[in-house]
């Protein structure tokens, strides 16, 4: 699972940094999504609409 978080892009330390700080369930999300992923982006959209849904629910 290390290579999917090897930075290849600009944002690189920024997504590792944002995945180490996931929780348990979270991570366990993030390896269903992965399965999915086509693109560096995919990550990029999957931690944007987390965090939204993360707010919206912590509201």
């Amino acid at each position: 699972m290390t290579l999917a978080f090897r930075p290849s892009y600009a944002n690189g330390h920024a997504t590792r940094t944002q995945v180490q700080a996931l929780s348990l369930p979270q991570l366990e999300a993030l390896g269903e999504a992965l399965l999915d992923f086509t693109k560096p982006e995919d990550l990029d959209e999957w931690m944007r609409s987390r965090s939204v849904a993360d707010s919206k629910s912590n509201s």
